[in-house]
């Protein structure tokens, strides 16, 4: 009887060794983002047709309007760089970037623009191979149909097409 109970315990542990686990870091290979303590994953994201910002969607939320937006001076960046976050009213200047959030939860639209931290606010750019990929961290969004509702935004995106 021991040596039975011996055999399955040796056997559960083969298989618990053998079982893949799912890594988040692989299984979204384009990044995410977190807002409000929710993240969202990238499935897909662009650059849009006037070539100013780089758009990031999650389809897997169920929801087409769910993205998030990185909006440039005039063109995308063709080299690696660091870039001051600006409040997102307007194009940004040289050497700034804007960001919006925007998704519906539950049945509530919710606009996020960035604020600018002051000015003290920073994201990283990295252009490698012709795609473009953007990072950052903390960094402070307003809901504009909520004016009172602030929230923090961490995201890592890189561009697919």
């Amino acid at each position: 009887m021991k040596k039975i109970n011996f055999t399955i315990i040796i056997l559960c542990l083969l298989v618990f060794a053998s079982c893949k686990k799912n890594n988040p870091a692989t299984s979204y290979p384009y990044g995410s983002w977190t807002l409000n303590n929710t993240t969202f994953k990238v499935t897909s994201c662009a650059a849009d047709s006037a070539g100013v910002d780089l758009a990031a969607l999650d389809s897997l939320t169920g929801n087409p309007s769910c993205n998030l937006i990185v909006y440039f001076n005039n063109a995308l960046p063709t080299a690696s760089g660091t870039y001051t976050v600006a409040i997102q009213n307007s194009l940004p200047a040289a050497g700034q970037v804007s960001i919006g959030v925007g998704y519906v939860a539950p049945s509530v639209l919710n606009n996020y623009i960035s604020t600018g931290g002051g000015g003290n606010q920073k994201v990283n750019v990295t252009v490698s191979g012709g795609k473009i990929s953007i990072s950052g961290t903390g960094i402070e969004m307003v809901n504009i149909g909520l004016g009172t509702d602030s929230a923090a935004l961490t995201f890592n995106i890189t561009q697919t097409q």
